[in-house]
């Protein structure tokens, strides 16, 4: 259940970056501890917002933003006071007529409490990576990166919209 929780909220990146800031908190509260909710809705603000005065900068609208955050596999590990969850994801951010979308593919690992009967998140922190298709000039992972996330369970078949 841990797992299944992490990945929908790995999955629920694109509502979170097109929300507004009050929407974004409660929606992001609702996944998160009480102690943890706050920290990240503040965090993922400044980053929504930083990210929007750039395109304002570009005279693009915000509004013709899309993000979506696909998750691929996801494993899970033990902790002291729950479980770990990495989930390998790509995030796609494209904004028409602004060229060519963004891809980012990434780790995504969560700390999954218990509060009552729901798995929460209480710590999410991502790394880039593993990249099997990266941008013409980025430099990509040898393949051997990808046989630990390759061999997770597949996240797609769990991710309910």
């Amino acid at each position: 259940a841990a797992r299944v929780a992490a990945v929908a909220a790995v999955a629920l990146t694109d509502d979170v970056a097109r929300a507004g800031f009050i929407s974004r908190r409660e929606l992001i509260e609702s996944f998160t501890t009480p102690s943890y909710g706050p920290t990240l809705a503040n965090e993922t603000s400044e980053a929504v917002t930083a990210m929007l005065l750039d395109l304002g900068e570009r005279d693009v609208d915000p509004a013709d933003l899309h993000v979506v955050e696909q998750p691929i596999s996801a494993s899970v590990e033990r902790t002291a006071d729950g479980v770990r969850v990495n989930v390998w994801s790509v995030l796609v951010v494209a904004v028409p007529g602004t060229g060519p979308g963004r891809q980012v593919w990434r780790t995504v690992t969560l700390d999954m409490v218990l509060v009552g009967n729901r798995w929460l998140v209480d710590r999410w922190s991502s790394v880039p990576g593993t990249t099997p298709s990266p941008a013409a000039e980025a430099a990509f992972d040898d393949a051997k990166a990808f046989v630990e996330p390759l061999g997770w369970p597949p996240a797609t078949t769990l991710v309910v919209h």
